[in-house]
């Protein structure tokens, strides 16, 4: 007796069965075989930034800011870039005292219902980075920075230069070189090093250095290393 030979079953599509279907992600050439991916996909998502300045900007970080290029980079860099609270408060730490400095020279003082309160002091570090870049930027850019409206709040906008009148920011800035500190004696400067020491974070190379001084020298000893 004979049996009719079923028809052969072909396997459905790779792509139906749940695998990856490679021609949906990359294309293929006329040959057959596949061609390379756009950069957008290939780039880890860098080339999604199509604005010439926040890809500039993307490269920097907090300890490593990009170089300062045009007022419009400066603004947005440093309105954007994270700033984490022990930054902010060795800055403000630095800020306040500079004030009591400012106004025992002589050169004025900040009256208190005016000097910024708690939710403006991550401004205020924002604001003294943003000054000290505009040192390296060309004259009209340097003005253009200066005339930038910023949020001080929702419905608040302030330029930087009206910012820097109502907080004194020029004359407090922590950073060495900045523009308005050269009222700043050597001690102020030598407090400006410690202040920007502890703004700067510390590699793994660092804490594990400090640990082994400190498991070797004990706390008394540890800055000496003796």
């Amino acid at each position: 007796m004979h049996t009719m030979e079923q028809p052969r079953q072909h396997p459905a599509p790779r792509a139906e069965r749940g695998g990856l279907d490679a021609s949906a992600t990359q294309p293929r050439q006329r040959d057959g075989r596949f061609g390379t991916l756009p950069v957008q996909e290939a780039d880890g998502g860098m080339a999604a930034l199509e604005d010439p300045i926040d890809r500039y900007n993307a490269e920097g970080s907090l300890r490593f800011p990009p170089r300062p290029r045009s007022a419009e980079q400066v603004r947005r860099f440093w309105l954007s870039v994270p700033v984490p609270d022990d930054a902010v408060g060795h800055n403000t730490d630095w800020y306040n005292g500079a004030l009591y400095r400012h106004e025992d020279a002589g050169l004025g003082g900040l009256p208190f219902e005016q000097q910024p309160d708690g939710s403006e002091y991550r401004l205020v570090f924002r604001l003294h980075k943003m000054l000290l870049d505009s040192k390296f930027l060309p004259e009209p850019e340097r003005q253009a920075l200066r005339a930038t409206p910023i949020e001080v709040a929702p419905g608040e906008t302030a330029t930087l230069d009206e910012l820097d009148r109502r907080w004194l920011l020029s004359a407090t800035n922590p950073n060495a070189g900045a523009p308005g500190t050269e009222w700043m004696d050597e001690n102020d400067r030598n407090v400006w090093s410690e202040i920007n020491e502890k703004l700067r974070p510390r590699s793994r190379y660092e804490e594990v250095r400090d640990e082994e001084r400190m498991r070797m020298y004990g706390r008394d000893d540890y800055y000496t290393g003796r």
